[in-house]
């Protein structure tokens, strides 16, 4: 019996999961010799604190001479172990976090019972909040209570990693992966990677990159060594023109702090990074950073009347650097590679906004309007590559660069929001920008699918598509197309003026529609001949023809002698000939029918890759049809491309069909989830972990009973080498007592 393959297509939305064992996980070492500068986290541990440690030991305890080594880390109170992972006398692997209560008191020392074992990997989770410990070893797990009375004091100093306070005890070891959690929060989030060429640690839940260069004690010290699979981060950018300004939708008052991570690519006196300029008759307040007139990074604030200024004294160049505007701290520094130039102390009042602004911050540029669309002259030519803005501490927007469906804007990593430039100028992008796209497949003027449906004058389609190429184009470029010069007609194409062009006619009636120039935007383009218009849909602008021709006449009773193509039209009856193919993503292609008023999807195509690979086109509606793929022959054919995270901008998986049917007599059912980037996937079954279907193919076989089991799945993907797992998506399958009988539709 002919098996039944579900498309499951999705948009990670990604969680961070603990550190897997993939063999090319990056990590940061420490020299044999155990004699690297102590790296410190800023972080002091309390009653609220959890930590994570994933790291192997590469040296041994007797090599540096220490009754109590190797210490992974250490926060310390009164000059006391407070928390750490070390290496006990006995050479195991322990652990502490609290303080003695005497002097010489050892009862907060506490040993896994483990032996340290070079070139062995461990993790350690320390939960101060539950009063456990879990060591994993071995592929073993080992769960420590906390002795009495621990993990309820605030220590004195902050995490130091590789070493204690006093840069002593330091490890041998690698680092893999260290995140610290503060009341549920995951507030640090260190893995081993590189930016711009310089290796170093990158915190994942800041945005901050420490570069190897500044962590080192001394000269002599060798560097850290690195390995694994370093990713680059933080390096994707937007770059002004001098054209380019955002509306950051922030206000600032005497509470506020703002970060920017920038480069200025030219320079000029009065330049904006960022800014808000309010009229100076009123009472508004004003703040921006910039390049003052004697060509130094500068900051100012306070009411719009009578602001000050503070210049950081340090001459305004092209370099990358960290500025940092701390109102409610009182302070202001310029941060270069990870080392801190200048830090200000701004006891000035006049730097000291009386209100809040009710004018947001401007991004490159001053922002000078309450509705955030008008900017001064102050543009800047420069690049950003994040800005964060804090309001009594908290981070209330963090924007990132990122490019939304070839639009490059910010992301704002804690609302999700995306903004575009607020100007005419469209900012360029690069580096490893993060960005997102639908699901879509791609032609290269090489491929044709043979819709095999014929329009009729109760149809309606809709294409959402985006060119990625069009010259002057004499080979027209149709999105879709059943084309002759006799019958009727339905295309979306490219003229020869090069102009987007749609129609649907018949031999009787010839009217077309003629829109702006193409472009590599996403557009939609709708066909209805139900209503007799055509639509043209260009973000949230939709622009509409009256197809119905002179006094409404209309003739298109018969169906339209040729089947409908997509990335070319087609020419004969049969389907088989494509002409004047069109370089574009498709991102979905559905068809209506209207009946008594009543309109119906019959067809819903969309982006499909199948567990064999196959690339083609899905019918949603009907899920057991044989997927659509590339027939058109042109002598130089190429596959299709396929990329992309969802399908037609759903933010959640797609289920088709939502649920099915199996009996015994046909014995098994194949669940295939896709998930574009994943490198394996976990799948469960009524809640419960089942083994198989790594490959995202999972053959389900019909078991007795008739009950109905629930079937999930969440693709794995891969990032810093670290495992990051998916939203799971779930479906049911029945399965049909004897006696019964069910067709799988």
């Amino acid at each position: 019996m002919k098996t039944v393959k579900h498309k499951i297509a999705c948009i990670l939305l990604a969680t961070f999961a603990a550190s897997a064992a993939f063999a090319a996980d990056p990590y940061i070492a420490s020299t044999a010799d155990g004699t690297l500068y102590a790296i410190d986290t800023g972080f002091v541990p309390g009653p609220d604190t959890k930590i994570f440690a994933d790291f192997e030991f590469v040296g041994k305890v007797a090599d540096i001479g220490e009754t109590y080594g190797q210490i992974v880390f250490e926060a310390t109170s009164a000059d006391k172990g407070y928390a750490r992972i070390y290496i006990t006398g006995g050479g195991k692997v322990g652990w502490a976090f609290t303080e003695p209560k005497a002097e010489n008191d050892t009862s907060i020392w506490v040993s896994t019972g483990v032996d340290m074992e070079v070139g062995k990997r461990y993790t350690m989770d320390i939960d101060a909040t539950t009063g456990k410990t879990v060591f994993t070893y071995d592929g073993k797990t080992k769960t420590i209570d906390f002795p009495e009375g621990n993990a309820t004091i605030q220590a004195a100093n902050s995490i130091m990693l590789f070493a204690n306070r006093s840069r002593k005890n330091s490890a041998m070891m690698k680092l893999y992966h260290f995140q610290i959690w503060k009341a549920g929060t995951l507030v640090h989030d260190y893995v081993a990677a590189k930016r711009d060429g310089e290796n170093g640690l990158y915190d994942a839940a800041t945005g901050v990159f420490r570069p190897d260069g500044g962590l080192n004690e001394a000269a002599s010290n060798a560097p850290f060594v690195y390995g694994g699979d370093l990713q680059d981060v933080g390096t994707g950018w937007l770059e002004s023109d001098g054209t380019v300004a955002f509306d950051s939708g922030y206000y600032f008052n005497a509470d506020s702090r703002i970060e920017v991570d920038f480069s200025f690519t030219e320079n000029a006196n009065g330049d904006r990074i960022w800014g808000a300029s309010a009229n100076t008759e009123t009472v508004a307040q004003t703040a921006a950073f910039y390049q003052n007139k004697s060509g130094n990074f500068s900051f100012l604030s306070g009411p719009a009347s009578s602001y000050g200024t503070a210049s950081l004294g340090i001459a305004a160049d092209t370099a990358r650097h960290v500025a940092i505007y701390d109102i409610a701290g009182q302070s202001a520094c310029l941060i270069t590679s990870g080392v801190t130039n200048k830090t200000l102390v701004l006891s000035n009042e006049a730097l000291q906004p009386s209100a809040q602004s009710d004018v947001p911050i401007g991004i490159f540029a001053d922002c000078t309007s309450t509705d955030g669309k008008t900017f001064s002259n102050h543009f800047s030519k420069s690049r950003i590559y994040r800005i964060k803005f804090f309001t009594d501490g908290e981070p209330v927007k963090d924007y990132i660069p990122y490019v939304k469906e070839g639009v490059p804007g910010f992301k704002d990593t804690i609302s999700g929001e995306f903004i575009e430039s607020a100007t005419a100028g469209v900012p360029a992008y690069g580096g490893n920008i993060a960005g997102e796209w639908d699901a879509y497949l791609e032609s290269d003027g090489t491929q044709g699918i043979n819709t095999g449906y014929h329009m009729k004058n109760t149809t309606r389609v809709e294409i959402d598509f985006a060119y990625t190429y069009h010259p002057s184009i004499t080979t027209h470029g149709v999105v879709f197309g059943a084309h002759t010069s006799t019958d009727n007609r339905a295309a979306a194409y490219v003229n020869g003026n090069n102009l987007f062009t749609m129609r649907h006619d018949s031999k009787a009636v010839n009217k077309t529609k003629t829109f702006t120039e193409p472009d590599l935007l996403r557009h939609k383009a709708i066909v209805d001949a139900v209503a007799k218009k055509m639509h043209y849909v260009s973000g949230s602008v939709t622009n509409t023809i009256d197809n119905g021709g002179a006094g409404g006449n209309y003739s298109s009773a018969t169906p339209s002698q040729h089947p409908m193509g997509i990335f070319a039209a087609i020419t004969d009856a049969d389907g088989a000939t494509f002409s004047l193919p069109a370089n574009m993503k498709l991102y979905s292609f559905r068809i209506y029918e209207t009946e008594n008023n009543v309109e119906t999807l019959v067809h819903e195509y969309l982006p499909y890759k199948g567990a064999d690979g196959t690339l083609g086109l899905f019918d949603t509606v009907n899920p057991s049809a044989a997927p659509l793929t590339d027939t058109y022959t042109a002598g130089n054919d190429t596959a299709f491309v396929y990329g992309g995270k969802g399908v037609d901008g759903a933010e959640k998986w797609l289920v088709v069909p939502q649920n099915c049917k199996i009996t015994k007599a046909q014995g098994t059912v194949t669940l295939t989830a896709n998930a574009s980037g994943a490198v394996s996937y976990r799948w469960t079954k009524n809640g419960e972990a089942i083994e198989g279907g790594e490959d995202g193919v999972l053959d389900v076989a019909w078991r007795r009973g008739g009950k109905t089991d629930t079937y999930a799945v969440s693709p794995v993907y891969e990032m810093y080498g670290v495992a990051i797992v998916g939203e799971s998506v779930s479906c049911e399958v029945e399965n049909v007592p004897l006696g019964m009988m069910v067709i799988i539709r």
